[in-house]
């Protein structure tokens, strides 16, 4: 039996959890997925792991596996002894934050959701949506939407928990959320710092072509139209504003060739190197070696 957990139900960590124990029923484990911590595996904030978990883990479940990643580093060397646990992290940029507190990471990305790939392949509809932005932001703006209030030309939509958003992020069923992506050309994900960014993702499997920040996490797997971004803190990048509008107007004047050519080169990419039987089965891997030694 594994014990798969999630430190939430309405964020990115519980989609990616629900999609790894999924895989593992399909190939015949019994798997469970609870909230909070001892399990064999668990998808969260490395940050919040340390304050509500590592305990409870050291006594219950010494071999645990943590999926995880954060944007910021909320931790203090000198406070946080690293730990045993392996981190099972997103990218080099996200390793890079944590090496100081985890003896043991490896890094590969998460995988699409193949009912996504099912969706889109199967609605062909109009992309009547011309700028799309998802993601939960934070008081600072994490996420860049205020790049994306600057986009004045074309139909933009926002799922967010921002003010001004059309729709509010997590409290859409899945098939809606894939609904969006087949009806948009593009997705501008302008983070200041990143993980990995799950909606970059699933709009470059769908052939929407990202608008994105070329830096953290974006660096590694982005394609599409990136725009520079310059490091102006500790994990955190901005462009220029006017860097960033040059490459919205590009976007937003493209050919319809030259416009359909690059998605199908973002999404013949992206199916590959986000691959989830390759992934998952990986993952699987890991936790099965990394339990039983």
């Amino acid at each position: 039996m594994y014990l798969v957990s999630t430190q939430c139900l309405d964020c990115s960590f519980y989609v990616v959890a629900s999609q790894f124990l999924s895989y593992l029923r399909s190939i015949g484990e019994q798997a469970e997925l609870k909230l909070n911590c001892n399990s064999e595996i668990e998808f969260m904030d490395a940050n919040l792991w340390f304050s509500q978990c590592r305990q409870i883990d050291d006594h219950d479940k010494p071999n645990s596996v943590l999926r995880g990643d954060s944007p910021y580093v909320y931790l203090n060397p000198s406070e946080v002894s690293p730990t045993d646990h392996l981190l099972i992290t997103t990218s080099q940029y996200n390793a890079s934050l944590f090496h100081r507190f985890f003896k043991h990471i490896e890094v590969f990305p998460p995988p699409y959701d193949p009912s996504l790939v099912e969706y889109v392949d199967s609605h062909h509809v109009s992309r009547d949506i011309d700028f799309l932005a998802i993601g939960h932001n934070t008081s600072d703006d994490h996420k860049g939407h205020a790049y994306f209030r600057l986009i004045k030309k074309g139909r933009k939509f926002l799922v967010s928990n921002d003010s001004d958003a059309d729709v509010a992020v997590y409290k859409q069923p899945r098939e809606y959320i894939y609904s969006l992506y087949s009806r948009s050309r593009f997705l501008v994900a302008m983070s200041h710092t990143e993980g990995f960014g799950l909606p970059l993702i699933e709009a470059m499997v769908s052939g929407v072509i990202p608008i994105y920040c070329d830096a953290h996490a974006f660096h590694e797997y982005g394609m599409g139209l990136p725009v520079k971004c310059y490091k102006v803190g500790d994990a955190w990048y901005s462009a220029d504003e006017k860097d960033f509008l040059d490459v919205v107007y590009y976007a937003y004047n493209m050919s319809k060739e030259e416009y359909d050519d690059l998605s199908i080169r973002v999404k013949e990419y992206a199916r590959k190197r986000f691959n989830p039987s390759v992934i998952l089965n990986k993952l699987y891997e890991f936790v099965y070696k990394w339990n039983r030694d």
